[in-house]
């Protein structure tokens, strides 16, 4: 009865590394279209990661920059001065402006003649330099609606008229602007579509893997436990031998 059972576990055992086996081919099968899927998701996600870069360097392209002051009031402002696809900006040490490309209504130039550390804090106080005489460019901004207007006085500048031919230069391409983001906003949203696609793609191989997985691991956990109770029968046995051997030597040095 005992080599029966033993027999039988054994061939169970035998049986299921059988059935572990014929899973494998499944298994590399199903890891492959996972692992297939996944890339693709990953040069979807790369696409658009190349649209978005190509959106922001239409807001952060520079055109033109200049060390310049900016009058605010009464006050004075170094910094720089930056002509991109969308507005004009200034970025100085108290602070920073910008006026939109579509707001600004004109441009006028003056002159300045101003200290060359004029707008620094304390250095353009105690050590403001040599006066220096130079162009300033006066732009009226609108506010929403073409109202509330406002001049953005920006002094100290090389070659103000530059500045306007530029700024104008780049308000007659406004339109040309908005036409490549638009080009480039439907474009992310194709490739954004075609990632979901793909992610979706991906999850459904990722739970076809899984199931393939466990069924193998419940196999494997089977053959485990069968292992584990021949191994506890066969140690068993073992242990029960030694002890009738242990008897039979006690019997025979007491004879």
């Amino acid at each position: 009865m005992r080599r029966s059972s033993d027999a039988d576990r054994l061939r169970a055992i035998q049986d299921l590394e059988g059935a572990i086996s014929a899973k494998q081919p499944e298994l590399s099968a199903t890891r492959a279209r996972r692992d297939a899927d996944a890339r693709l998701v990953q040069e979807r996600e790369r696409a658009v990661r190349q649209v978005d870069q190509q959106i922001a360097g239409l807001h952060a392209t520079r055109h033109r920059t200049e060390s310049s002051v900016y009058l605010n009031g009464k006050a004075l402002d170094r910094g720089t001065l930056r002509l991109g696809n969308y507005a004009v900006d200034f970025s100085g040490w108290r602070g920073s402006v910008s006026a939109p490309l579509a707001s600004i209504v004109s441009v006028e130039l003056g002159s300045s003649n101003l200290p060359s550390r004029a707008g620094i804090p304390i250095i353009g106080r105690f050590w403001p330099g040599k006066p220096r005489a130079r162009r300033t460019v006066i732009a009226t901004v609108t506010g929403p609606g073409g109202t509330g207007a406002r001049l953005m006085v920006l002094a100290d500048l090389e070659n103000g008229s530059d500045w306007a031919t530029a700024i104008a230069d780049r308000q007659a391409r406004l339109g040309d602007v908005a036409a490549q983001q638009s080009e480039l906003v439907a474009r992310r949203a194709e490739a954004g579509g075609l990632v979901a696609g793909a992610a979706e793609r991906r999850n459904i191989s990722q739970a076809d893997l899984r199931a393939v997985e466990q069924g193998i691991a419940v196999l494997r956990g089977q053959k485990s436990k069968l292992e584990d109770q021949q191994r506890q029968l066969d140690a068993a046995r073992r242990k029960q031998v030694e002890q009738v051997r242990t008897v039979g030597k006690q019997k025979v040095k007491r004879q």
